[in-house]
C-alpha cells in the first residue's frame, strides 16, 4: 500500500510538474550568529532566544527553567550578554566581529561564544520555529580556550533530550551538529553548553544555521491541494461569466 507521504510525493512530479516541490535551494535560513545582535541593552533576535537554565536542573531536564538574556546586554561591535551573580563568574553568551582574543579565550568569526557559570548554570540558544515544518539543524560547538576544562554538551527537541555529549581536548576540538526534526510553529529546540567539573576555562564556540525546507507534510499538501482547487474553480467561473456576457 502506498503511504500518504509517497503518493503526494507522486503528485507532487506528475500532476503538479513538481512546481511546487519545496527544495533546499529556496529554503529560508536562520543564524544563530547574525541573529545575535544588541540594541538597548537587549538581544534583537527573532528566531532565537539565548539565557541560561541554573545549576542542579541535571543538565536540562526542565526546560521551564530557561531565564532569557533580555537585559544586562551590551556591546557596540562586540556584544555581550550574561546573567547577574553577584561575587560569582556568570554564564554569558558572547559576540566578536571577527577574529578577537581576551585572555586565554580565542572568538572565531562567524561563532558565538558560550560559557557556563560558576555554579553550574547551563548557558543556553534556542531555535523558535516560525511555522511549522522541517527544518535541518546543522553547526558546530568548539573549544575556543587555550587551556580547556571539558563541557558538557545537550540538544533538545521541545522537552525530549535528543542529543548528549562531552566535548574535550585542546584548542579548536569541535562537536558537529547534523539532524532534521519536524517542528510546530513556536516549538523550540534548546542548545546547551553546562561545565562538567570545573567552570573555568570553558569558553565553548557556537555556530548554528537552521534551513527550513524540504518536502512538506501530507497536511500541508493537502492544504495546499485544496487551495489549487478553489483558484481552478474560481477561474472557471470568471470564463463562464465572460463568456455569458
Amino acid at each position: 500500500m502506498t503511504s500518504p507521504r509517497k503518493w503526494l510525493l507522486s503528485l507532487c512530479a506528475g500532476a503538479l510538474g513538481g512546481a511546487f516541490c519545496v527544495s533546499g535551494a529556496g529554503a529560508a535560513t536562520y543564524s544563530a550568529y547574525d541573529q545575535f545582535n544588541v540594541a538597548g541593552g537587549a538581544i534583537t533576535a527573532t528566531d532565537f532566544a539565548f539565557g541560561y537554565l541554573p545549576g542542579g536542573d541535571t543538565f536540562g531536564g526542565a526546560l521551564t527553567a530557561f531565564t532569557r538574556f533580555d537585559t544586562n546586554c551590551a556591546g557596540n561591535v562586540n556584544f555581550q550578554c550574561a546573567a547577574t551573580f553577584s561575587g560569582d563568574t556568570t554564564p554569558g553568551v558572547y559576540k566578536a566581529a571577527g577574529s578577537h582574543a581576551t585572555g586565554t579565550v580565542v572568538f572565531q568569526p562567524g561563532e558565538l561564544n558560550l560559557h557556563p557559570g560558576s555554579q553550574g548554570e547551563l548557558t543556553a540558544v534556542q531555535f523558535i520555529a516560525p511555522i511549522a515544518g522541517l527544518y535541518s539543524f546543522s553547526g558546530t560547538f568548539s573549544i575556543n580556550d587555550l587551556y580547556p576544562n571539558s563541557v558538557s554538551l545537550l540538544t533538545y527537541v521541545g522537552g525530549t533530550n535528543t542529543h548528549s555529549s562531552t566535548l574535550s581536548g585542546g584548542f579548536g576540538s569541535s562537536y558537529a551538529i547534523n539532524f532534521d526534526a519536524n517542528l510546530a510553529a513556536a516549538q523550540r529546540v534548546t542548545f546547551l553548553v553546562g561545565p562538567n567539573g570545573a567552570y573555568n576555562n570553558d569558553s565553548t564556540g557556537f555556530a548554528l544555521t537552521v534551513s527550513a525546507g524540504g518536502v512538506p507534510e501530507p497536511a500541508t499538501w493537502a492544504m495546499m491541494i485544496l487551495g489549487f482547487a478553489g483558484t481552478g474553480v474560481a477561474l472557471r467561473r470568471q470564463k463562464a461569466i465572460r463568456a455569458a456576457a
